[in-house]
């Protein structure tokens, strides 16, 4: 006799029973009805995932990738003639879904250095956005960090209340823990890509987090009714390969923030005194917002930057590298990052290279041959 189908989808024996279920739904109960409304299997892993972002269980929601998570909650946030306030330099698609999509849907899309307080602050008191968006610390060429405190200070200066969305994906919860410093009332979300450091990049997954209940409904209600949880197959895969607890979480992360300090401290000596190449990273001499950064382990950031001047100059750093031998023993051409090995990845659009460490590079045998690649420098 064939084997009887399981079904993601429950059956009840009664009328109450499943009225009951519905009620449940309704107010966002943890229930098993419908996997798109959501599961107890769903519930029970987000509690796994509030420990390691440091939050109560209910403060945190799973989406199906990265993207997902800042789309849910910048879609879940728009009002209508709405000002929006986004950082100039942050992750591509990020971008191309803020200065282009919602521009095209007729939004005010203005751009800000999140690495300046002061061009921040007069955003803010300038334009008086209902939305603002940023990364904490920035996934971009010159990794600018956030000063937050100036930010909410701004806010409360003008006297508005924005919806404010910050992506902490390179620093998490280890790095930068947001939202233990900023209470209720502020309508404050945190997302984060959970692909990296949480399933170390063998299931896409995203975080919406915060400590404010209307929000949460609100991302609740949206994730529902768009599509945008997890289905159940990548609820039991995420499950599986998410830290056993939270110390273990953090020492993984912690390694790999100090691995990407000394490789950006290495690539900052190689390209020293040149004017052909640069180097970003947040816990350098130089950088911008070394102030804040000190406060951050490490300047909390698995990604360093190296630039050129010239477009193309990317691939040339990226050929020069490749053709080091230690590199190639050390590291892996590729996207993403978290992994266990260094990852170089050249940008298509403009002329830089990411480096990110790994949590088992030796950085001393990859600095080495990263300073000798840079302080070659590039052919004129």
């Amino acid at each position: 006799m064939p084997e009887k189908q399981q079904h993601v989808v429950p059956s009840f024996d009664s009328i109450d029973e499943l009225r009951a279920a519905q009620d449940a739904k309704a107010n966002f109960e943890r229930i098993t009805l419908y996997p798109r409304d959501g599961t107890e299997q769903l519930a029970a892993l987000e509690d796994r995932l509030s420990e390691l972002a440091r939050v109560k269980d209910g403060e945190l929601l799973l989406c199906t990738s990265g993207m997902a998570a800042v789309i849910n909650s910048v879609e879940a946030c728009l009002q209508p003639n709405q000002t929006i306030a986004v950082t100039q330099q942050g992750y591509s698609q990020t971008l191309e879904f803020t200065h282009r999509h919602l521009a095209e849907r007729g939004f005010k899309v203005i751009k800000f250095d999140s690495g300046s307080p002061k061009d921040v602050a007069s955003v803010i008191s300038r334009h008086r956005p209902g939305l603002i968006l940023s990364e904490t610390v920035t996934n971009g060429p010159d990794t600018p960090v956030l000063d937050i405190e100036t930010m909410l200070e701004a806010c409360d200066v003008a006297d508005i209340q924005p919806r404010i969305i910050l992506d902490n994906t390179l620093p998490l919860s280890t790095g930068w823990d947001i939202t233990s410093s900023v209470g209720p009332e502020r309508q404050l979300l945190v997302v984060e890509s959970a692909t990296k450091a949480y399933t170390q990049n063998a299931e896409l997954a995203g975080l919406v987090y915060s400590k404010n209940p209307e929000l949460l409904d609100r991302i609740r209600h949206h994730r529902r009714t768009k599509g945008f949880g997890p289905n159940v197959t990548a609820v039991e895969r995420i499950d599986a390969l998410l830290p056993k607890n939270l110390t273990e979480f953090d020492e993984r992360n912690l390694k790999i923030f100090k691995a990407s300090s000394q490789l950006a401290i290495a690539a900052y000596y190689g390209a020293e005194g040149r004017t052909d190449l640069s180097v970003s990273h947040p816990a350098l001499p130089n950088h911008p917002n070394q102030g804040l950064a000190k406060n951050l382990p490490y300047g909390a950031s698995p990604v360093m930057f190296v630039q050129g001047t010239r477009h193309g100059d990317q691939y040339l750093i990226a050929d020069r590298l490749w053709a080091h031998p230690d590199v190639r023993a050390q590291a892996e051409l590729g996207q993403s990052f978290g992994f266990d090995t260094a990852r170089i990845l050249p940008d298509v659009s403009a002329a830089m290279v990411r480096i990110s460490a790994g949590a088992e590079t030796d950085t001393r045998i990859l600095g080495n041959a990263i300073q000798e690649v840079l302080n070659e420098g590039l052919p004129q």
